[in-house]
């Protein structure tokens, strides 16, 4: 779906709503299965401005250029975001002890 169809609000509602449940289901597994502890609350401490700094350099953007080039950007960061996971799990063999 790519949103090419849908104007940019409902784009990121789209976004939104598949991106949030899927964010909040993987974090209560992790908690569940007890792989949040001090050193992942301490990172996502020190992620947190980062974050918002993306939404606030995103919202402006947003304002500022036309929503086909917006879009693709998003679209081609959402790419790039997965490939760079892959490699970075790829790279790392899991470990299963808590």
């Amino acid at each position: 779906m790519l949103g090419r169809e849908l104007d940019i609000h409902r784009f990121r509602a789209t976004l939104q709503a598949y991106f949030l449940p899927i964010s909040c289901f993987t974090l209560a597994l992790f908690v569940v299965v007890g792989r949040i502890d001090e050193d992942v609350l301490i990172a996502g401490a020190v992620a947190s401005p980062a974050i918002a700094g993306g939404v606030l350099v995103g919202a402006w953007l947003r304002n500022h250029i036309e929503a086909d080039l917006f879009r693709r950007l998003v679209v081609g960061l959402l790419v790039v975001m997965r490939f760079w996971s892959s490699a970075l799990r790829s790279s790392k063999p899991f470990d299963s002890t808590p």
